[in-house]
């Protein structure tokens, strides 16, 4: 019985872990979707200041981004790789977003 005991008891810790460890996953959750949301409201203020469908995406810049998250990633012990994958996920989101709105832009005008 003391076996089942200590088992039970040994498996009751590592879930109290767990579940800490999942609320401090969500409490960082909110945080990235915090900051993703600060960063497209002013990605959609730059868009407003682009003057055409062409010029949305600007290749330099893009690598620049890329190239700074990447150094900072890897400083970090993240996988530059999967930052970078992400970044290019924000950048087609981004672009498709801004170019949508120049383009009903343009349609009201």
């Amino acid at each position: 019985m003391e076996v089942l005991e200590l088992q039970s008891s040994v498996e009751d810790e590592k879930a109290q872990k767990l579940a800490a460890l999942r609320v401090e996953i969500d409490r960082i959750d909110a945080e990235v979707v915090e900051l993703i949301g600060q960063r497209a409201r002013i990605v959609e203020q730059v868009g407003r200041l682009k003057p055409s469908v062409e010029k949305v995406r600007v290749p330099e810049r893009e690598k620049q981004v890329l190239d700074r998250v990447s150094q900072m990633a890897a400083e970090r012990g993240v996988d530059p790789a999967f930052i970078e994958q992400l970044y290019q996920l924000m950048f087609n989101y981004f672009v498709d977003h801004q170019q949508e709105h120049i383009r009903q832009r343009a349609d009201e005008e």
